[in-house]
């Protein structure tokens, strides 16, 4: 994902001093701007329809712009906007604000695709990691979990896991012990009003 930010204005607006949106960065600039007059709702207006890297250039125009600029609800909508994001989504429990996140979706994410993984025949809907980086493991709604190594900078399948004879209708999650010698696989039952049951397996000798 190319960077969004020009480089002129992201050691300013990304700096230590403004981690996640809830304070501003100082400006060295005049006190007064011939921008004043203008009300701030139509300021924000006018804001939404910039990309993130012009929002950001506008913040050091003066300081009704700044903080016109990192206004939380223009962050929101420059998030589910700029990444595609459904329109419908709260901001993460661990975020400080809509800016951080978008901070850490740009510059904390990985963003190049160097491998596809096609082995789960429906959706996968949980990923866990060992505790020594050396596997991972992926949770499907085809009610398997598949257990991955890497091998000479390629990701192929270890284990897999099929959890139909169990009774599941889908795996949920899965969970690797403090050693990463055993596993714990969740999954529901096809009768989930009455009873859930979890499976633990030795996955890693």
């Amino acid at each position: 994902m190319p960077n969004c930010f020009p480089s002129v204005s992201k050691q300013n607006a990304w700096s230590t001093d403004f981690p996640c949106g809830d304070e501003k960065y100082s400006l060295s600039t005049v006190n007064s701007c011939p921008f004043n007059e203008i009300p701030d709702s139509l300021l924000l207006q006018v804001f939404s329809y910039l990309a993130p890297k012009e929002v950001v250039r506008a913040s050091t125009v003066c300081k009704k712009w700044n903080r016109i600029a990192w206004d939380e609800i223009l962050w929101k909508n420059l998030l589910l906007n700029y990444f595609g994001v459904d329109q419908k989504t709260s901001l993460p429990s661990q975020a400080k604000s809509w800016s951080a996140e978008f901070r850490r979706l740009q510059f904390q994410t990985p963003a190049i695709e160097t491998q596809v993984l096609n082995e789960h025949s429906d959706e996968v809907l949980h990923v866990a990691f060992a505790h020594n980086g050396r596997y991972f493991v992926s949770s499907s709604k085809d009610c398997s979990a598949i257990l991955w190594k890497d091998k000479g900078g390629k990701v192929v399948p270890y284990q897999t896991y099929s959890c139909h004879d169990l009774g599941w209708e889908y795996v949920q999650f899965c969970e690797f012990s403090p050693d990463d010698t055993l596993l714990l696989i969740s999954g529901v039952n096809q009768m989930r009003r009455f009873s859930f049951r979890g499976e633990k397996d030795n996955c890693i000798s």
